[in-house]
């Protein structure tokens, strides 16, 4: 009995399926198949032939599951022929190190080692829908990595006061002056200057260019919001 699949802004998205055990590749095809309705393709074992199948093909998104050593240079290298290809790491273990280094290599999402099949099925719907689940801790070294690039790419961004880092994480998730000043426990005047501040130090005109966002101490999931995908 197959699941609705809602497609969101996707048109019919086709979903591939690399890793090296054959069976396991045709098992998670069917699925996709069977249970959600669909286009699923094979793309074989993440050689070179399934680098040339994805630019052949173009699915919108593909899980990956393969070993460590192969897994980091083979997103890299299909985030580098088609940027716009959303790559979820299916079977990761959640270690900060490599998680980042998957992520900045290209990878859109992963689904944690253990998982159940709900979870990649969450995975999918979740990058379709250009967001991505992580815990907290994982939020909060991306935001720090993300720091770190900003001020490489900004030199008065390695000015950035603590307080400013925070209200940036807290720019990052929505929030308005007000609430982030009844968060801080000031006032939001003081608010308005940090951001006034920060957008000096980082050479911006508004505050919507703030790419941060925080890790925070809520407990559970936390979920980004993406940019949008065009399908390349």
């Amino acid at each position: 009995m197959r699941t609705p699949f809602p497609r969101g802004a996707f048109n019919n998205p086709i979903i591939g399926v690399v890793s090296e055990t054959l069976h396991y590749r045709e098992c998670l095809v069917k699925v996709l198949k069977d249970q959600l309705g669909l286009a699923a393709l094979d793309l074989g074992g993440g050689g070179p032939d399934s680098i040339r199948r994805l630019v052949h093909d173009r699915p919108d998104l593909v899980l990956v599951d393969l070993r460590p050593a192969y897994l980091e240079p083979f997103i890299r290298h299909a985030h580098a022929d088609l940027p716009s290809l959303l790559l979820i790491a299916v079977g990761v273990r959640e270690e900060e190190g490599d998680l980042l280094a998957l992520f900045e290599a290209g990878m859109a999402g992963f689904v944690p080692l253990g998982s159940p099949l709900a979870d990649v099925f969450g995975a999918i719907r979740a990058a379709l829908r250009g967001e991505l689940h992580c815990p907290p801790q994982i939020v909060a070294a991306l935001a720090r990595r993300l720091a770190e690039v900003g001020r490489k790419r900004h030199p008065g961004a390695a000015h950035v006061t603590p307080r400013e880092e925070q209200v940036m994480r807290f720019l990052g998730e929505g929030l308005t002056n007000k609430e982030i000043a009844t968060l801080l426990s000031v006032e939001a005047s003081t608010i308005k200057n940090h951001v006034h501040s920060i957008l000096q130090k980082l050479s911006i005109g508004k505050r919507s260019e703030i790419a941060t966002t925080a890790g925070g101490a809520r407990s559970g999931p936390r979920i980004v919001r993406l940019r949008p995908h065009a399908r390349g």
